[in-house]
């Protein structure tokens, strides 16, 4: 490996001095980005800019408040959205980006860990003084079997155990281990799915809130819509509004941008002109959606599979059939056994809710008007649920969110469309006992079993033809 000088150029390893990349596009990347994968991190990141910067101001206000020796609370950011908004890559972002001495340790956890402090401290010790801490696994310090060792300390037990009468294990003790003059970078704590905290998880993030640990310690959650709700249901003080986004699509230039470093990383061949057609038609067709500018990408890649790396040779009608079907996967993906049983109350609810949103006060008694309409097409709210349940509902599921403006709407325009078409295409699936003919008369459909229509068509089947009876005659 001496021999070889590593530089990296747009997704490729090359030799050192080697003037141009292999010509030809790259098959294998293009095969591998044709694959619809849920939850994975994106291939190229675009876009989150204000995101970006919002954590990035709140690592230096914890950063700054620790060297001052003060408390540094109020650094929970809270990034929300229905599914496929892009929470997760931007977490992912996080996790491959800062990497290094100087910028912020990056401690990966589980939302669970938040019900145990000992845990989560024993986490952030294990990534920020991995020389010091020797332990023994994590599901051995969750159950406070495990011990930590810290040199001039000794053994601190996560729970308590007679026989050695351990110190608690917890943010206050964390604090001691790490010298004030180590605390120059921030550790942020990415938490996925943060929207299924429960009330356990309120001491540890009433802690984390207020700060008297002085350690830099920034927590980044990312979870749906109603996560917000979630975690001020188990705390005590609210979290800061300017730390509260959600997020949307992304912006035509974006998908432009993403779309471009897709093809230079694979190597494909375009002219400007060709990538601005493509680019426009993509984000037209996702409406800018991060899951859908990734299944949109992904149908286009499968196609360049076919034509081995040649986009002037995709054929676009087989790429949209292809991004139609993932989409319409996406959207039954995205209903609940509730919402299905209550098809046409979602299409009427979205169908009377107006463009620009609605309020929460106002969207409770008109989900309680619709359900208690008694035509056809409405059978009530799914038992077990009120009102206000069934609108918790579909904000957790992401068919509601809730914008800077304190009105609710649906996220993406296209998956509103589907839903209110629900309701349409459950009339033409009915079949109704009779039918009626243009002169307004109704007339009755014989049916008759099966089995007696297969006799009838045995029998006609095994009767001769006239003439062969006649000349048997």
């Amino acid at each position: 490996m001496k021999n070889w000088g590593l530089i990296k150029r747009i997704g490729n390893w090359i030799r050192k001095g080697q003037k141009s990349l292999p010509a030809g596009p790259d098959l294998e990347l293009i095969s591998k980005f044709s694959c619809v994968r849920d939850r994975d991190w994106p291939e190229i990141f675009v876009g989150r800019q204000s995101e970006i910067r919002m954590v990035e101001e709140n690592c230096r206000f914890a950063l700054d408040n620790c060297r001052n020796d003060r408390v540094t609370g109020g650094n929970i950011v809270l990034f929300s959205g229905a599914p496929g908004a892009g929470k997760t890559s931007l977490l992912g972002y996080f996790a491959r980006t800062w990497q290094g001495e100087t910028n912020p340790w990056i401690v990966e956890a589980d939302w669970d860990c938040l019900e145990n402090e000992a845990d989560l401290v024993w986490q952030i010790g294990s990534r920020v003084l991995p020389k010091k801490v020797k332990s023994n696994d994590r599901s051995s310090a969750k159950s406070g079997q495990a011990g930590i060792n810290i040199p001039g300390i000794g053994e601190i037990a996560v729970s308590g155990s007679a026989e050695k009468s351990p110190t608690k294990l917890n943010f206050d003790k964390l604090a001691e281990w790490i010298p004030k003059e180590q605390r120059n970078r921030p550790i942020c704590l990415l938490i996925d799915e943060i929207q299924n905290v429960t009330k356990d998880c309120g001491k540890c993030l009433n802690k984390l809130h207020l700060g008297r640990h002085r350690l830099p310690i920034v927590i980044i959650g990312a979870g749906l819509a109603d996560s917000g709700r979630k975690m001020e249901r188990a705390m005590s003080p609210r979290l800061t509004a300017k730390n509260k986004r959600s997020l949307g699509a992304l912006a035509p230039e974006e998908v432009h941008s993403y779309l471009k470093q897709m093809f230079d990383m694979c190597r494909i061949g375009y002219s400007f002109r060709n990538l601005k057609s493509v680019a426009d038609e993509i984000a037209k067709r996702s409406e800018g959606w991060p899951q859908h500018v990734r299944t949109e990408t992904a149908a286009l890649f499968a196609e360049l599979v076919r034509t081995r790396g040649r986009l002037e040779s995709v054929n676009r009608k087989a790429v949209d059939r292809l991004a139609e079907d993932y989409r319409q996967d996406s959207y039954l993906e995205r209903q609940s056994h509730e919402m299905r049983q209550r098809a046409n109350l979602v299409a009427r609810i979205l169908k009377t809710m107006p463009d620009d949103g609605e309020s929460m006060q106002r969207m409770v008694p008109r989900i309680t008007e619709e359900a208690k309409k008694k035509d056809l097409s409405l059978c009530g709210l799914p038992p077990g649920m009120n009102s206000e349940d069934f609108l918790d509902h579909l904000i957790h599921r992401g068919i509601l969110q809730l914008e800077k403006t304190n009105k609710l709407i649906c996220p993406i325009p296209s998956l509103r469309t589907w839903l209110i078409g629900q309701e349409e295409r459950g009339k033409s699936k009915a079949s109704p006992a009779a039918s009626k003919t243009r002169s307004g008369k109704r007339i009755r459909k014989q049916s008759r079993p099966a089995a007696a229509k297969k006799s009838a068509v045995s029998r006609k089947s095994n009767r001769r033809p006239k003439k062969d009876r006649g000349a048997e005659r």
